[in-house]
């Protein structure tokens, strides 16, 4: 029974210190990606991020009137807000905070940004994106005490494929347009 109870302990260690071990192994920057090669992109394809306002019934439209078509569209209208509460500690507004339409998910968090104000506690609140922004902010700060501070959209972004041999001009068109928070080449990494 004994030696059953230390292998149960040992094996898992054990394993762990190899997993370890080769993690460690490969942290030399030309085992994992070779500097010297030159840049390749994925021929005929553009990534796009889009503006936090934009919809995604408004891209796919934006990438039709180009004339060119999308095989991939990660639209994300979910969000995350900072709160800050100003009187009491955060723990005391969550459940206050859950009420609130559209709430997913409320945790006391420290802040992770510079403009800290260390003497008062924060929330981090998740919403499941079927409410904007704005009712957001303006049903946290209706509660006494509490002050938004940051709202963090997802992601939303687009695989684009353009005409093959005008990707660059493409991306650097791309970026020019107000819809278009950045537009970047489909890099591909070399794993050796």
């Amino acid at each position: 029974m004994r030696v059953a109870m230390i292998k149960a302990q040992i094996i898992p260690s054990l394993i762990f210190t190899v997993f370890i071990l080769q993690l460690i192994s490969c942290t030399d920057a030309d085992k994992i990606v070779s500097v010297n090669m030159p840049l390749e992109f994925v021929p005929g394809q553009v990534v796009v991020g889009f503006e936090d306002s934009v919809s995604l019934h408004s891209a796919d439209e934006f990438i039709y009137n180009l004339g060119f078509t999308s095989d991939t569209m990660y639209f994300d209208s979910s969000f995350s807000v900072w709160v800050r509460v100003d009187s009491g500690k955060a723990i005391d507004y969550e459940n206050i905070i859950l009420q609130i339409t559209g709430v997913c998910a409320a945790f006391e968090r420290t802040y992770p940004y510079d403009d800290i104000d260390s003497t008062k506690s924060y929330l981090l609140v998740c919403f499941d994106g079927t409410v904007d922004t704005v009712f957001a902010k303006d049903r946290i700060e209706s509660v006494p005490n509490l002050i938004v501070s940051r709202v963090l959209m997802h992601s939303k972004m687009s695989l684009i494929n353009v005409p093959v041999g005008r990707e660059i001009f493409w991306r650097d068109s791309l970026r020019t347009l107000s819809i278009i928070k950045w537009a970047e080449l489909n890099y591909i990494a070399h794993i050796n």
